[in-house]
């Protein structure tokens, strides 16, 4: 056999020159337009779960957000090893797989069974699988600075226009970003107020949400035409927020504005 590949190889030396330089032109081009990455890939295969939950301290969240995700994927087909960390306001679970399984098979059986917990969770609590990534971590820190715009609309620039940007090239899976001021609307309560009117945090928050939510209007109908009802219920400035009356809650007819 090899007897043979070597007088065909020297009976016809120019087709495997040509060959040989097709392979070498390919592997120039492949060469440049390669990612970078670390080969071979030596982190182990885990899936890592972070759950955020606001207001809460370290121990309630060990014991409300962490015990009860880690008690849901214990078991998992594959599963080696099972850490967590609790900090106030956030969970970190990591699972950590056997060498052989699939990590996107590892990453689907996580899902399916965190879809379980939400009614064992805190409300509004809901436990995220972070991005996949590489070992690498951070590929690239990028600081952005102005001297005509103030940190809230460079940071509005960055959530609206940078990251969609960055998170479509192909390649990244996820953009981290720090520093600025996040553009929102706050309401800060007198307590002395709520005291005087006898009204509590959640008659505030009730009164509150339907100002946040955003309700359909039906559509209007002739013979021939169809109108489309639009209903704007989106509070967008402080001025809509002070038109809001609370109910007195021993009184629902009477209502004071929220100033």
């Amino acid at each position: 056999m090899i007897s043979t590949l070597i007088r065909f190889s020297i009976k016809f030396h120019w087709l495997i020159i040509f060959l040989a330089f097709i392979v070498l032109v390919y592997g120039s081009y492949r060469f440049h337009s390669a990612g970078l990455d670390i080969f071979p890939e030596f982190s182990p295969k885990r899936v890592i779960i972070q759950t955020e939950a606001p207001g809460l301290a370290s121990e309630h969240v060990e014991i409300s957000v962490t015990k009860p995700i880690e008690a849901a994927i214990s078991g998992s087909l594959g599963l080696t090893e099972l850490r967590s960390e609790s900090i106030q306001g956030l969970s970190i679970v990591t699972a950590t797989f056997n060498e052989a399984s699939d990590v996107f098979r590892n990453r689907q059986l996580i899902s399916e069974r965190l879809n379980g917990l939400t009614a064992l969770l805190p409300k509004d609590v809901t436990p995220v699988i972070i991005p996949l990534s590489s070992s690498s971590a951070t590929l690239m820190t990028i600081g952005l600075q102005s001297d005509k715009v103030d940190l809230m609309a460079l940071r509005s620039l960055v959530d609206r226009t940078v990251i969609p940007q960055l998170l479509s090239v192909p390649g990244v899976a996820d953009v981290n970003v720090f520093g600025g001021e996040v553009k929102q609307l706050q309401i800060q309560l007198n307590p002395l107020q709520l005291k005087r009117f006898n009204l509590s945090l959640s008659d505030v928050t009730n009164a509150l949400k339907p100002m946040l939510q955003q309700h359909g209007g039906g559509f209007i109908e002739n013979a021939n035409q169809r109108f489309t009802v639009q209903v704007f219920g989106f509070a967008t400035n402080p001025s809509q927020f002070e038109q809001l009356m609370i109910p007195l809650a021993q009184d629902k007819n009477a209502s004071y504005p929220l100033e």
